[in-house]
Parts: structure tokens; sequence; C-alpha cells
């Protein structure tokens, strides 16, 4: 049994650039769903700042990926992104030594 793609608002559809996502762009296409209705999602690991974890190509390529298939992009990040993250101070120690 297939889900009824027409009946949704919105499918959207998490991309990093990658295999996964443009794979599951192409299926849902193929399977008939409503283009009018995909959403492509982009979370900005670097957090819209300087390259530190993504490959400075990854934003335009998902900007390209978008364009090409006449979809809109939606970005998202964490203030300072996975570089301010890691640098965090929590105050305390969440490391679990080994036995």
């Amino acid at each position: 049994m297939s889900p009824d793609l027409a009946s949704y608002d919105s499918i959207i559809v998490a991309v990093s650039g990658g295999k996964d996502g443009t794979a599951c762009l192409l299926a849902l296409l193929e399977a008939g769903a409503p283009a009018e209705r995909i959403e492509l999602w982009h979370h900005e690991v670097d957090g819209a700042g300087r390259s530190f974890m993504d490959w400075p190509s990854t934003g335009p390529y998902v900007a390209a990926l978008a364009r090409d298939f006449s979809l809109p992009l939606y970005r998202s990040w964490r203030e300072g992104g996975f570089e301010r993250e890691m640098l965090r101070d929590t105050g305390s120690s969440t490391a679990v030594p080994w036995l």
C-alpha cells in the first residue's frame, strides 16, 4: 500500500547535498508527488558562518538543486554552528570513563 502523495499539503525533503536526499527527491517525483508541494530543507552545520565542517560547495549545490527542479529551499542553522557547540563549556564533564 502506497501513501496518497497528493493528499499532503507539504512534502519536506531534507537535503545535505548527498545522494540520500537527492534519491528521496527523485523517488518522490517518480512516484507522482506533486512538485508544487515539495520543499527542500537544508541545515547549515556551520551556522551560516565560515566553513568548518560543511564543504564550501554544499550551500551552492543545494541551491542549484532547488533551482534546477524549481523547488523552494529553506535553510536552518544554530547560531555559531557545530564549532560553537563543540567548544561550549557546559561546566561539567559528560565523558564516561572506560572501566
